[in-house]
């Protein structure tokens, strides 16, 4: 891809999120190594605040799952846009509004955006 479009829609991109961003950070599962040599599983937040924007996907009224020959696959119910270099991970965590999200899955093409299907579970306990 030419740079100058590259950059371009970049900008594009950084346009629509700012339309209606929201701040996120992330919580990540680490594993730390204990001295029996066992690992402790926590969540820890990422200090790294990142904006972003939350987009209903464009089958929320639809049935929420495919049939394929492997069986159901779920369509998740919400869509983060991002930026190209945005810090994500599958199965980070973060709560906005009072709410919490999870990534489900990550789009690999991020040479101008991210896009990662997210799940909501409601309320924050």
């Amino acid at each position: 891809m030419n740079p100058v479009e590259l950059l371009m829609r970049r900008r594009n991109v950084l346009a629509f999120i700012e339309a209606d961003s929201i701040e996120v950070v992330f919580t990540r599962e680490t594993k730390t190594k204990t001295p029996a040599g066992g690992f402790v599983t926590s969540w820890a937040p990422l200090s790294v605040c990142q904006i972003a924007r939350i987009i209903p996907s464009k089958r929320r009224y639809a049935y929420t799952g495919v049939n394929t020959e492997a069986g159901q696959i779920p369509l998740w119910p919400y869509i983060l846009k991002g930026l190209h270099n945005m810090d994500i991970k599958v199965d980070d965590k973060f709560t906005w509004d009072g709410q919490e999200y999870q990534v489900k899955s990550i789009e690999p093409d991020r040479e101008e955006k991210t896009i990662a299907a997210i799940d909501f579970f409601g309320p924050r306990p």
